[in-house]
Order: C-alpha cells, then sequence, then structure tokens
C-alpha cells in the first residue's frame, strides 16, 4: 500500500481514569481462548473418552418454543454469513429480504437511517426503510461510519499478516496504511466514534477521522464497545486483572467481575446496562447496576457473534440454524424466531456483525 502522505494527530475525548481498585486474580482456565475465534486453541483438560467411530454426527438443532408475537413486529435481523454474504429477515414474518448486492464500492450518499454491517473486507449497508434496496457496497474493505456526517469513515482490511486500516470519504480511502494490527488482535468497529482496535499485549487504541490514539492504560484490552461505553480488562505484572466500563464522553468508572469481562464471549448491551458473558460450555447476563448476574437456558448457548434490540431488553444469536432470542426480564429462557428458517451448514461469519434492525 502506498505510505500516507503526512503524518496524522488524534485528540480523543477521553477523561483519565480515576479510582483505585482490587485487582482479581485471572480465572485457571482449562483451555486457552483465541480472542478472535472465540474458541479454545488447546484441547480441555479431561479424562479422555472412549476411541470414536470415524463417522460423527452433528447435534440436533436445539427444540425451542416460539417467541412472543409482540418481540418481533417491526423487526429485521441482519448479518454476515461465513460466505460473506447479507442474510435479511423479517422476524415477525420469517421472509427473506433480497437485496441488489451492489457490486462497487461508489454508493449515494447515505442517508443517516442507513446500518452498514461488515465481515472480513466485506461491507453492506441496509436501508430500514426499503429493505430491498440493501446490499453488498464492498468486496475489499470492512466499512465504519466514524460520525455522523456521511463524508467521514473508517475502514478495514484483512489479509494473511493481519490488519490494515484507513480512513477517508464514503467513496473510498483516501490515507492508505494508517495503522496495522495482527491477526490475533479484536476489532470493534463503533458507529459513530470509530474503530477500537485491541492489541494482545493488553493495549488499546482508537481509530478516528483525525487519526490513531492510544487509549488510556488503565482501561486495558477492551472486550467490548457501544456507542457509550467500553468495557476493558487490565492486568498487572502479577496477572492480577480487573474489568472496568468507562463511558466514552465522560470517563465514569465501573468494576466488572473479571470472570464476566474476560469470558470466551462478551458483548454490552446499547443502554450500557447489560453484559452478556459466555464460556464454551455456559452463558448468563451481568447485571452492571445491579451487580447480579442470571444464568441463560442451557439449551442454547451463543458462541459467535449477538445482536441486541436497541432497547437492549432481548438479545439474538444463531445456533445451529435456529435464530435463538432471550429476554433480560424473562429469566434468560431462550426462544426461536419462528419462520426464519436457516441452513445449519451456514453460520454468522467469524468477526462477522450482527444486527437487529427496526423496520420503518
Amino acid at each position: 500500500m502506498a505510505a500516507i502522505a503526512g503524518a496524522l494527530t488524534a485528540v480523543v475525548a477521553l477523561l483519565a481514569l480515576t479510582g483505585s481498585v482490587e485487582l482479581e486474580p485471572v480465572p485457571e482456565v482449562a483451555a486457552t481462548i483465541d480472542p478472535i475465534r472465540r474458541t479454545p486453541t488447546s484441547a480441555p483438560t479431561t479424562t479422555a473418552a472412549p476411541a470414536a467411530s470415524s463417522t460423527t454426527t452433528a447435534p440436533p438443532p436445539p427444540q425451542l418454543g416460539p417467541a412472543p408475537t409482540d418481540w418481533l413486529e417491526g423487526l429485521a435481523l441482519a448479518f454476515v454469513d461465513d460466505q460473506e454474504e447479507l442474510q435479511l429477515f423479517d422476524m415477525a414474518s420469517g421472509a427473506s429480504v433480497v437485496g441488489n448486492q451492489w457490486a462497487t464500492f461508489a454508493w449515494p450518499p447515505l442517508p443517516d437511517a442507513v446500518r452498514i454491517l461488515g465481515a472480513p473486507n466485506r461491507s453492506f449497508a441496509i436501508d430500514p426503510s426499503a429493505p430491498t434496496d440493501s446490499g453488498r457496497i464492498s468486496t475489499t474493505v470492512h466499512t465504519v461510519r466514524l460520525s455522523e456526517q456521511n463524508d467521514q469513515f473508517g475502514f478495514f482490511s484483512e489479509t494473511a499478516d493481519g490488519f490494515e486500516f484507513f480512513v477517508g470519504s464514503q467513496w473510498g480511502p483516501a490515507q492508505n496504511g494508517l495503522a496495522t494490527a495482527p491477526l490475533r488482535a479484536q476489532v470493534f468497529p463503533v458507529p459513530g466514534r470509530g474503530i477500537v482496535l485491541s492489541e494482545p499485549d493488553g493495549s488499546s487504541q482508537v481509530l478516528t477521522v483525525r487519526g490513531l490514539e492510544d487509549l488510556p492504560t488503565r482501561l486495558g484490552r477492551v472486550v467490548a464497545a457501544t456507542d457509550d461505553r467500553l468495557l476493558g480488562v487490565h492486568c498487572d505484572d502479577l496477572g492480577r486483572c480487573v474489568g472496568r466500563l468507562v463511558d466514552w464522553d465522560l470517563g465514569n468508572e465501573v468494576v466488572v467481575p473479571v470472570a464476566f469481562a474476560a469470558n470466551n464471549l462478551v458483548s454490552l448491551s446499547p443502554n450500557g446496562r447489560h453484559l452478556l458473558s459466555a464460556s464454551t460450555s455456559e452463558w448468563g447476563i451481568y447485571d452492571i447496576e445491579t451487580g447480579g448476574f442470571a444464568t441463560g437456558d442451557p439449551r442454547v448457548v451463543p458462541q459467535g457473534s449477538v445482536a441486541w434490540t436497541i432497547d437492549g431488553g432481548r438479545v439474538v444469536w444463531v445456533e445451529r440454524g435456529v435464530v435463538a432470542m432471550a429476554a433480560v426480564d424473562r429469566d434468560l429462557v431462550a426462544f426461536r424466531v419462528p419462520g426464519v428458517e436457516l441452513d445449519p451448514a451456514r453460520t454468522v461469519a467469524d468477526r462477522g456483525d450482527m444486527r437487529i434492525v427496526s423496520l420503518f
């Protein structure tokens, strides 16, 4: 890639983190978790099972009751599948919406209502007012709106060597090679804020229209992000760690138990009230305001991307071809979204976005 034409500087409006907390040792786990793939990279320490047959059978889809109708009206589920194609469903009817699948990066000025989803080297635009106009806008980069203005965007692409980050207008990247990161880094696109880059060494940065800036050291490695809050895990030299939830603007700090913040999969609700935390075998939701933790339905454990309703009251994920849904005020019993039929072999893309969109 061509070198950047000039040096960029950035000022990130985050106040200094204050306050002292007691650090917790990192919980011991039997497998090392890959922060990108979200699966164990080494086998758990268990007693060896008897040799199995060479023919294996995939577990059957979970048997879940249908979700209440009033949960689904006016909502669509959008995600990028493992074939890097857009999947868009009306959640109430189950109807699949087929978009235009545009083939080039040039598109008309995007209205504020348009939502952008991405996967490695793919970007899709969704217009909730005209779902059939939704489709692919790039086959080379993952696109993120960096500000409320349509002409300010961030981009990142994935190669065999890692990630490369850019900034530019809606017509494409203007500064090449602004930053790079290894594949084991975590990347959090946060529309309206920037692209958060969480490094394996425990440091974090954010890319805005002004450039790349380090996030405060006390935040540590960012593990989840919304447009209001960042959740980080900071560890000292003795391996004692603490989870910290911080507002983007005010710097207000809330301590989150590291057992929930450093789990295999973590996801913040849009309102910042709840944290979904999952291992490979169980999950639950931590209430950030009360400190309570509710154990989730054991029949379906989120293992990849999840999506929240805008009010943060319900969460959705895909499990063995079933779209599962749970409400934070309904004991986390999982229901299926009826009518949405998915091929169990087609899953949500690794590092792919998943979102619930309000149709209007």
